[in-house]
């Protein structure tokens, strides 16, 4: 399951415990985009697995001004207390801060970070909803939380190259052929 917050929060929490309550297999993920990011109960935070929050999302929402990979941590720090399991802070030209708690699925906890691709960018608007659907996608298709990582980061890399949201979403094709050019 993935989500954002352009949803109406009334909506949002029985979605998330309806998901919760149909969902036995500990490979199903609920996912929060936290953009656009407005006050949120921090037990609506607690609700989802993975939180995919950019540095200005998660400075906002933890308090901690993030504007580095040690910054990063103390943010993700701060929501994994909350019981998110994974955090993934975007960071634009830094590429992506991971840390993950350890507590779904048996994994054992961990930290990474993901370069950022160097491309031509044109237009950042829906940047962190091409990484987040693309998270999701790879995740659904049984990537490693950093291998799906990596498939977000260029899903977004590719979308920040053309004008707009929806039309500068790219397809599969298009992110494979980009994966396998940077021989990743």
């Amino acid at each position: 399951m993935l989500t954002q917050l352009e949803t109406n929060l009334d909506i949002l929490i029985p979605a998330v415990e309806i998901f919760r309550r149909n969902s036995n297999d500990e490979k199903k993920l609920a996912i929060l985009n936290p953009a656009p990011v407005r006050p949120i109960d921090k037990k609506i935070l607690s609700m989802f697995d993975i939180l995919t929050p950019n540095e200005v999302e998660a400075s906002i929402l933890s308090g901690i001004d993030v504007t580095d990979f040690i910054s990063a941590e103390k943010a993700a720090d701060f929501f994994i207390r909350l019981n998110v399991n994974t955090v993934i802070i975007t960071m634009g030209e830094q590429g992506c801060f991971i840390k993950s708690s350890g507590s779904k699925g048996g994994e054992k906890p961990f930290t990474a970070s993901i370069p950022a691709f160097k491309v031509d960018t044109i237009d950042t608007t829906g940047a962190g909803d091409a990484f987040s659907g693309g998270l999701a996608a790879a995740l659904a298709a049984g990537s490693t939380i950093t291998d799906a990582a990596l498939f977000g980061s260029a899903t977004a890399a590719l979308s920040v190259t053309k004008i707009g949201t929806a039309p500068a979403m790219p397809v599969l094709s298009e992110i494979e052929f980009f994966l396998k050019k940077q021989k990743l």
